[in-house]
């Protein structure tokens, strides 16, 4: 299997861990949801280690197989090993609950004796009539501690369905309030709150007996039509590829507002300043809805490997000719500063 990235929602996310466990595949299963970053480990089908964010082993996996939007890239080219991390418990539980093997080769699966009891030798292979010959005390001490080892599985089995009920609602709360921080409404860049200051009073004083008004002058009113040509250039802040970062990504947008939603297209026409050939012009879409003094749109654009997609979010400034805020884009997991500024 090549090296293969896409994107997968959460049916699709569990449905790829099947797979790969059923197709006995080895490599690095990497899974992006928004800041959050996991990976899973096969070796021959068998899954050997679980890791998403602070989590690990089996919340983990109940985790990334509850995502939504999840980003998987799947490396068969990473050396795994052929132990699995995991307790024998978790073993248990992801078999039952998604069919997953995860082996560890170091695991003795036969139960320890424990009893002071030492001198009691049970062998397996011994002949029908030597068994019988025992004194009956042996017998008795065998099947005795046969049916502890019994009862202490069981209360095993009984302790790990409860560890995993009490994971199980500790990772929905974490992905809760993860799914609300990424959903929060970042400020715009370049923008500070400040307490706004009361409106000065103007007393009214006498001239020849005639009142002197107060001032009520008011600030020109907001400017809201974006329809025209836009120079938009992006500063990339974060990205999984260090040589993008701090990187300025210039774009030519022609923007076509209707009511509060608008729709614009343009292609990226510069890099750091440097003008792109024609033949490396990428095109890209926007379309986007005004609410206020702030913005949000989607793009996407098309690039020469694969199509990519993104969201802006800004804020108009009162003169209507600069927007200023934020980025995101899935190339490379880019995000940073905006600004777009439009063309006189």
């Amino acid at each position: 299997m090549s090296k293969q990235e896409q994107g997968v929602g959460a049916r699709g996310t569990s449905e790829l861990i099947a797979w790969l466990s059923s197709n006995r595949a080895s490599g690095s299963l990497k899974i992006v949801a928004g800041t959050t970053e996991g990976e899973l480990l096969f070796n021959g089908g068998n899954l050997v280690d679980a890791r998403l964010g602070h989590l690990a082993g089996f919340p983990a996996v109940n985790a990334i197989a509850s995502m939504h939007d999840a980003h998987v890239e799947f490396d068969p080219s990473i050396d795994t090993p052929t132990t699995s991390s995991m307790t024998s418990n978790e073993q248990v539980v992801l078999k039952q609950f998604f069919g997953i093997d995860a082996v560890d080769s170091t695991h003795d699966p036969r139960p320890a004796i424990t009893d002071e009891d030492e001198t009691t030798v049970i062998t397996t292979k011994a002949p029908p009539a030597t068994r019988t010959e025992a004194p009956p005390r042996y017998r008795t001490r065998y099947r005795s501690r046969r049916s502890r080892l019994r009862l202490n599985s069981r209360v095993a089995f009984v302790i790990s369905l409860l560890l995993v009920a009490l994971s199980l609602a500790a990772t929905a709360w974490l992905l809760k309030q993860e799914y609300r921080d990424q959903n929060a409404t970042p400020p715009a860049v370049g923008t500070t709150t400040t307490e706004s200051a009361p409106p000065p009073t103007v007393a009214n004083t006498a001239v020849n007996d005639k009142p002197i008004p107060a001032n009520r002058d008011q600030a020109p009113p907001l400017s809201r039509d974006l329809t025209g040509n836009w120079n938009v250039v992006n500063t990339v802040h974060t990205t999984r590829y260090r040589a993008f970062k701090e990187m300025r990504i210039g774009f030519a947008l022609s923007i076509n507002q209707t009511g509060k939603t608008f729709t614009a297209k343009g292609q990226k026409v510069s890099e750091n300043g440097r003008t792109l050939p024609a033949g490396d012009r990428t095109p890209i879409q926007l379309n986007g809805v005004i609410d206020g003094d702030r913005i949000e749109a989607t793009f996407s654009e098309q690039g020469a490997a694969r199509k990519t997609s993104g969201r802006f979010v800004w804020k108009i400034d009162r003169a209507g000719g600069l927007l200023t805020g934020t980025f995101a884009s899935s190339a490379a997991r880019a995000s940073g500063e905006s600004t777009a500024k439009r063309q006189l």
